[in-house]
Parts: C-alpha cells; structure tokens; sequence
C-alpha cells in the first residue's frame, strides 16, 4: 500500500526534478545586471558594516536597503553560506560526492564591480526555487481538494512550476515573488482551521517583501466571518510579536519600536515605492492612457486623478469580492478566488505598479483555470501578457531589439496588451461570476 502511494507521487517527483534541474541550470544568467546585484551587495555589506548600522550607512554602490528586516538577515545569511562554501571542496575530498566541476563553477568569478561569484548568485536565487516548489505543491493539494482529480492536479503543477515566466522571474531576474507568495498562500489556507499559525505566516510574508499588503482587508474580512476565536487571535499576535522582536532587534537593539516607526514606516516603505507614478513598469489599466514610468500618479482621466481612481477602483473590487465570498460555501475555492480577483485586480487599477506584482494572483489563477475550464484560456492569455511584461522590462536597456516592438508608435504595443489583460481578467472574473452577487444586492438596493 505504501509503495503504491509513493508511486502515485513519481510524476510529481519527476516535475520537480526537471523544473528544478532547469532553474539551477538557468541561475548563471542575469547576474550582471538587476535587483539580483543590489541583493548581493546588501549580503555582502551585512557583515562588513554591522546589523546596527545597515539601514542609516549611506555608502551605497546599488541602492541602500529598502526591503524589511527579515529579507536583510535572509540576504546576510546567504552571504555567510557562500563565504563558508569550502565546505564543498572538503566534502569532496572525503566522499567524492559533490562533482569537482560544480565547485569549479560555484567559486567561478563574474565581472561586475565586486567580483562576485557564480555560486554567490544560485544561492541568492535558491529562495525564489525553493519558494517555486512550495507554490507548485499548494497547487497540487488545491486543485486534488477542489476538482478530486489527480491528473488535473498534477498538470496545474507542472503548469505552474515548468512555466516560462516563473521560471525566468526566480532563476533568471532573482526575485523573491514566489518565498513571499509561498508564505502568503499559506497564511490565508490556515484561516479556517490554525489562525494562530496563519498570522505569524502573514507576518514573516509581509517582513519579506510586503506586496501582500493589497490583501490586508481580505484578510479581515476572511478572519471575521470565520469567526476566529480570541484565543487564536492573541496566540497568532503573540507569535507575530516574538518574531518581530527577533528579526528586528540585531538592526535595532533595544529601540525596536522607534526603528520599525522611523525605519521600516517610514523610509524602507516610501523608498522601495519611490515616486508614485500611474504605471511604473507594468503592462496594465493605465498604461492604456498613459507612458509608463513618466505620467505620475497625480495625472487626470476623465477628470479625477489616476491614484484617487485606483483607490476607489480597489475598494469596490474589495466590497464586490467580499459579496461574492459570503455566497461561497466553499472556503477553499473562495479564497484561491479572492486573491486572484484582488491580486490582479490590484495589479490592474491601483497606480505606481510594478511588472512583477501581478505574481500574488498568479498561483490561484492556475489553481482556477483547471478547476473551471472555462476559464482556462483567459488565463493563458494573461500568462502571456505578463511574461512579455517581464521579460521587457529585465532587457529593454540592454537589446534594443527587444525594447524597440513595444516602444514604436507611441507604445502601440503595451496598450494593445494593456487592454488585452484588462478584458481578460474582466472575462477571467465573469465566468467564475464573480461580480453577481455585487450586481445583485446593487439592483435590490435600487429598486422603488
């Protein structure tokens, strides 16, 4: 019996060794350019000026920390592993295990202003893979639960763990999208069964990159009516508390409070947003109207302001989502719902977005598409359009012949493809009739 549970599991097993093999065998590419360097610098300097001094020293080559503790002590800890990889060699000389070829390349000098190594950048990248196949399993275990379909949880894995834009995005760009969405996805599962786990998780997702932050109503909203209990709230607060004392005070000391005020409120915060501009890098609502990265938020359409028309836009889409939630008896399709409808809705309508925070939606967008087919190729579609997105915005500075397509007659191409995920995240939500209870309770309420 055992054997042959195991054995149910091999093409899963084989996913992740390919996808896996892929994203290694991927991580030596991009490391010259991007975030990926401003990550390896911020590891770097962790130990040379100090925990205490990391976020007030000025000296920055890249740019000065702007994400949150934990991401600092994840970056600085991944410097260390590197610092002390001669435990590979050693290794290698005792039981022959580890290839020689791989220390050659783990220890292989690239040619950037620090002379980091190649090896330095596959752990940096790790987080993002490991992150990959922790969504990639969340998956599986949805779609088994929702569609009672093996098959079809096993092909939504491999949709998502042997696609071309996660792929690209955690072992190519190095970032962090998947490790923050892994976190989120399970704080939000937890709800309805271990809230006193499931905050700490919203805790340690918001302290590595707080892109989640668009989901903070949803979240209590989703807390309220499954009517926690107290005891879980204090329990989940309590342990929220301890790691952020434990996070926080190797950068703070004693001044915990003031530091994650004055620090972490009030410069990381506005910093890692920058100048709020309508569209920063992403392909969405305004970049049908506007040039991305150049009108600021402040610009008018139809008269109101594009920040003042995000924020309203992301209130009704929170009021229209919680209407269709208090209809759902399923908990579990409700929430891989809700973020998908807020994820990208978000996305889509607020201003001063970048490329990559379309990811939050991205796993429950899959986890939907195979559940409810009808929607599977609206999804497809939207794959495609924020794959084009990254994939310019990582090379529009160094190929020319990559920028040029999207730029040529006053940004043509973006704005087809603005509207075209637009109209597909509108037929995405239509088919999961996602705004009828909205339009429902609408029309009662305008009735004589």
């Amino acid at each position: 019996m055992e054997k042959k549970r195991l054995k149910s599991y091999l093409p899963l097993f084989i996913i992740f060794l390919l996808g896996t093999l892929l994203r290694l065998f991927l991580t030596r590419y991009g490391n010259n350019t991007g975030d990926v360097l401003v990550f390896a610098e911020w590891g770097k300097r962790f130990w040379e000026i100090g925990a205490r001094n990391f976020y007030t020293d000025k000296l920055w080559y890249y740019s000065f920390p702007t994400y949150p503790p934990l991401s600092s002590l994840m970056y600085g800890g991944l410097y260390w592993l590197f610092e002390h990889n001669y435990v590979l060699a050693q290794i290698h000389n005792a039981i022959k295990i580890v290839p020689s070829a791989f220390i050659v390349y783990f220890n292989e000098l690239l040619f950037n202003p620090f002379n980091f190594r190649q090896g330095y950048f596959l752990l940096l990248k790790l987080p993002a893979i490991l992150g990959d196949i922790g969504i990639a399993s969340i998956i599986y275990w949805g779609v088994l639960k929702l569609a009672k379909n093996k098959k079809k949880a096993l092909f939504a894995s491999a949709f998502y763990f042997l696609n071309p834009m996660t792929i690209f995005l955690s072992s190519i760009w190095g970032q962090t999208e998947s490790l923050v969405a892994f976190f989120g996805l399970l704080s939000f599962l937890l709800i309805d069964k271990k809230a006193w786990l499931s905050i700490p998780l919203l805790f340690i997702c918001l302290f590595v990159k707080p892109t989640w932050v668009v989901f903070g109503p949803l979240y209590l909203f989703l807390l309220f009516i499954k009517k926690v209990k107290l005891r879980q709230l204090a329990r989940g607060l309590a342990l929220s508390l301890f790691l952020l004392i434990l996070t926080t005070y190797p950068f703070s000391g004693e001044g915990i409070l003031s530091f994650t005020r004055d620090t972490v409120m009030g410069n990381i915060l506005p910093s890692a947003k920058g100048l709020a501009r309508a569209s920063v890098s992403a392909i969405n609502f305004y970049s049908i109207f506007f040039k991305i990265g150049i009108d600021v938020a402040k610009t008018k359409l139809l008269g109101i302001s594009a920040d003042v028309l995000g924020v309203f836009a992301y209130v009704l889409l929170n009021l229209s989502t919680f209407a269709y939630v208090r209809k759902q008896k399923n908990f579990l399709l409700s929430v891989f719902s809700s973020l998908f409808l807020i994820g990208l809705g978000s996305f889509l309508f607020l201003t001063n977005m970048l490329e990559r925070y379309f990811f939050a939606s991205f796993a429950p967008m899959i986890v939907l598409m195979v559940n409810n087919p009808r929607t599977f190729l609206n999804g497809v579609l939207i794959n495609i359009v924020v794959l084009a997105n990254l994939v310019w915005m990582f090379y529009r500075r160094r190929f020319d012949e990559i920028d040029r397509p999207f730029v040529l007659n006053n940004f043509f191409l973006v704005k087809v493809l603005s509207v075209f995920i637009v109209a597909n995240w509108y037929l995405f939500s239509k088919k999961l009739k996602a705004f009828q209870p909205a339009f429902n309770t609408l029309k009662r309420r305008l009735k004589p």
